[in-house]
């Protein structure tokens, strides 16, 4: 077993429509919808979790909402939040960069 060091990227997405602050899609739904935007994209191996999330909206309306939280190791995610931000219609996507040790046993 070889220990790797390499990029985690996770991306937290909020469900809510920043428009009418409401979730359009249901959960499995939203989660089917950015599955398919991370594998159209060339993305082979990820984790996405459901969680609960709270957003102040630049207009200072706060929401609670279900968001995704979805992990990408080992690959670049390119324009991926920015297809993400698109489709469900947010104000912003937020990514985090992490450098990793990472093994595959």
């Amino acid at each position: 077993m070889t220990i790797k060091h390499t990029v985690k990227y996770t991306i937290y997405l909020g469900l809510n429509n920043k428009d009418t602050k409401k979730q359009k899609y249901d959960d499995k739904t939203s989660l089917s919808i950015a599955s398919n935007i991370l594998l159209n994209e060339g993305i082979e191996c990820f984790t996405a979790i459901t969680c609960y999330g709270v957003y102040k909206h630049d207009d200072g309306v706060v929401v609670n909402e279900t968001s995704l939280k979805i992990e990408v190791v080992d690959t670049s995610i390119k324009e991926i939040p920015n297809l993400l931000k698109y489709a469900f219609n947010q104000e912003c996507v937020l990514v985090t960069k992490s450098m990793i040790e990472m093994e595959l046993v």
